[in-house]
């Protein structure tokens, strides 16, 4: 029998329709490794909740779902296997899902995506991810600071043109009143802390960690590329050591100048929390 786990990871009391039975045994049976999380109940006419869509994880790593449900088509309605994946593409529709009455075929669907990506694949799909969510926040801090600083330059260009034409123009005191307020020195603060950040992202350096689904911490190394589990933060790096600390306490998507920053991001369909730890020794600034 293929033990099913609820959302807590414990082996789940309720029933597998039968169908979607047909489907897991075999598929358990060649890839003894994948496990599976209910996601989707039904209550039969004797009030029994019956489970009918699980989702399929290897170790860590979550490869998709696949229910037995009822879909409504032109016909009528009609039972059907529904697995879903990234790897599965089609030219309409739903791009990575796809729908079948038959068994077998629902069967080799399934054993053609569910598989695990090398952990080096795996990395670098999550730094690429968080390579591009950090440059929209890279873009968003900037945009907060030139819309609070706008003004400023304006005047300041419009002054040193009256400048270069003999006609020199008073400066408006109130500009230096807007570069002196807490709100614009933060917006430009964020914004140059940010695009520290970014310098060391942009050149693949530095270090991913995050917490996966067996507690266990993972480290992608964006520099060599290599991919590790460690037991425990003593485990990682010692310059990273304090750095994971450090941003454990932090809010999400703050950037520590020299340390990192922590942002949640969806890869592989599941969210989770991932720590951009920099490159180099802690530099604590006063």
């Amino acid at each position: 029998m293929v033990i099913v786990k609820n959302k807590l990871g414990r082996p789940s009391e309720l029933q597998i329709r039968k169908q979607l039975a047909d489907l897991l045994q075999p598929l358990f049976a060649t890839s003894p490794s994948l496990e599976f999380q209910d996601y989707l109940t039904q209550t039969s006419i004797d009030d029994t909740k019956v489970i009918t869509g699980v989702s399929v994880y290897d170790g860590e790593q979550y490869l998709g779902k696949v229910a037995y449900i009822t879909q409504m088509t032109r016909s009528g309605a009609q039972d059907v296997y529904q697995i879903h994946s990234r790897r599965i593409k089609k030219e309409r529709g739903d791009r990575q899902s796809r729908t079948t009455s038959n068994l077998k075929s629902a069967l080799k669907i399934a054993r053609e995506v569910f598989f695990k990506d090398p952990e080096h694949i795996l990395g670098a799909r999550i730094f690429a991810k968080l390579k591009s969510d950090y440059a929209s926040m890279v873009w968003h801090t900037g945009a907060i600071y030139k819309d609070k600083c706008h003004y400023f330059y304006e005047s300041a260009f419009e002054y040193v043109i009256n400048v270069i034409d003999g006609n020199p123009a008073p400066i408006d005191p109130k500009l230096f009143q807007v570069v002196q307020t807490d709100a614009f020195r933060q917006a430009r603060d964020n914004h140059r802390i940010t695009k520290a950040i970014s310098r060391s992202i942009e050149r693949d350096l530095g270090a991913v960690v995050y917490v996966d689904r067996e507690d266990r911490l993972s480290l992608y190394d964006a520099e060599t590329k290599a991919f590790r589990k460690v037991e425990s933060t003593y485990d990682l790096p010692k310059n990273y050591q304090e750095k994971y600390t450090m941003l454990k306490v932090v809010d999400l998507n703050q950037p520590v100048e020299h340390v990192g920053v922590k942002m949640e991001l969806e890869v592989n369909d599941g969210k989770k929390i991932y720590f951009y730890l920099c490159p180099g020794d802690t530099v604590i600034t006063h």
